[in-house]
Order: structure tokens, then C-alpha cells, then sequence
């Protein structure tokens, strides 16, 4: 069989038709195919987004209820700690006013405890020095400025207290009376001295205080 170039061309020239349309075709089936996906793929981009914006509505939506939850708690906090200094600062004022309280009372009791000592022992050294042969009541001979100091040490008041010259008056006046007693001059004059040296103390101890 015999085939003519004519015959020969038509047949080359019907096949380069066959894959055009080949080609055609699967360039078309290429485009639908990456429109598909492109389509599919928008749809899923836009999906995600609606997704997102939900969330980020959510969020924003829980962010707002916690900051609101947040100043509650944190202005209920501030006002628990006012409060609590308040308490504090009303509880330190009432114990530094019991202290001042508690310190005046201590020192009015050291005060009331060393003038008793004090009476106390006046009492027991006059009691210890108030003897003679006779046994009648006077002082004896024994010095008034170391019965004083004995006094003092024995209270522990100090050498610088601003009534020492009315104690050491008062000592004084005490021995002079008894012994212008033994003395001839008699009570009227015992008693004139007496009162003068009385009122002269008295304007020592408010001299002296």
C-alpha cells in the first residue's frame, strides 16, 4: 500500500490538531483546576478570618470583664489596707496614750514609795537617837547632817534635792527647841523662837522650790 506525501501531510497535520486540542484541554483542565483550588483556598482564608474576629471579639470581651473584675478587686484591697492602717494608727495612738498614762502612774508611785521610805526612815532613826539616861524623849548628840545623808543614801535621793536645806532646817530647829527646853528661859520663850524660826523655814522651802 502506497501512501501519497499529500496523504502523508494530512495525517501529520490531523495529529498536531489532536495535541493542540490535547494540550488545550489539559491547560484548560490546569486552569479550572487551579481556579478550584484558588476559590477553595479564598474561602478558607476567608473562614479563617470570620474565625479570628470572633476570637479577637471574645478576647477583647473577656480582656474588658477582667480589667473591670481587676479595679473592683484591686480598689476593695486599697480600701481593706486603709482601713487596717487606720486601725493601726487608732491602736498605736491609744497605747502611747496608756503608756503616758502608765509612765505618770509609775512615777507617782516611785514618788508616794520613796516619801514613805523616806517618813519611814526619819521615824526609825529618831526612834534609834531619841534616848537619855532618863529616859525622856530628846535628841542626843549624834550628827544631823550624817543622819540626813543616811537618809538620803538609804532612799537613793540624790545630794541635789531642792528641799535638803529644809530637811536640814526642819533637824535644826529640832535640836535648838530641845535644847531651849533644858534652858531656864522658859516656854514663852521656846515658843517665840520657835514660831520665828517656823515662819523663816517656810520662806526658805518657797524660796528654794
Amino acid at each position: 500500500m502506497k501512501y501519497k506525501i499529500s496523504d502523508l501531510y494530512e495525517y501529520i497535520h490531523e495529529l498536531q490538531v489532536k495535541v493542540l486540542e490535547m494540550e488545550t484541554d489539559s491547560e484548560a483542565q490546569r486552569t479550572k483546576q487551579h481556579d478550584t483550588l484558588h476559590s477553595k483556598l479564598q474561602r478558607q482564608q476567608e473562614a479563617f478570618a470570620y474565625q479570628l474576629s470572633k476570637h479577637d471579639e471574645e478576647f477583647q470581651k473577656h480582656l474588658k470583664e477582667y480589667q473591670k473584675t481587676a479595679t473592683i478587686h484591686r480598689k476593695q484591697h486599697e480600701q481593706v489596707i486603709e482601713e487596717r492602717v487606720k486601725s493601726c494608727t487608732n491602736e498605736v495612738e491609744s497605747a502611747l496614750s496608756n503608756l503616758g498614762e502608765l509612765s505618770e502612774r509609775v512615777k507617782q508611785d516611785v514618788e508616794e514609795y520613796q516619801r514613805a521610805r523616806l517618813d519611814e526612815e526619819l521615824a526609825h532613826w529618831r526612834r534609834d537617837n531619841v534616848t537619855n539616861s532618863n529616859g525622856q524623849g530628846t535628841l542626843d548628840q549624834s550628827s544631823l547632817l550624817d543622819a540626813i545623808d543616811f537618809v538620803f543614801k538609804e532612799n537613793g535621793v540624790p545630794s541635789g534635792i531642792k528641799n535638803w536645806k529644809a530637811a536640814v532646817m526642819v533637824l535644826v530647829l529640832h535640836k535648838i527647841t530641845a535644847w531651849l527646853s533644858s534652858a531656864s528661859f522658859g516656854a514663852d520663850v521656846v515658843g517665840v523662837l520657835t514660831a520665828s524660826l517656823a515662819v523663816v523655814i517656810i520662806a526658805l522651802c518657797f524660796a528654794d522650790t
